[in-house]
């Protein structure tokens, strides 16, 4: 990849990166909750939304989760 591509791809990401919302447990910028698709079925029966986080808050420097 080019220089000029680099740094083009580099500021697209800042810029997404900037329009980011909040995480509510770290307090960092970025999309730490993953959701999971739900069915109609699901959506129907009222069940709640599965989904998990990613948000370094609960995993340990080994990559395991520790909360």
């Amino acid at each position: 990849m080019s220089s000029a591509k680099r740094r083009r791809k580099n500021r697209e990401t800042a810029k997404w990166l900037k329009n980011q919302q909040v995480c509510t447990e770290c307090g960092e910028r970025g999309l730490h909750y993953v959701s999971i698709p739900m069915n109609l079925e699901q959506i129907i029966g009222g069940l709640p939304p599965v989904g998990f986080w990613t948000c370094a808050k609960f995993y340990g420097p080994d990559g395991r989760r520790i909360i």
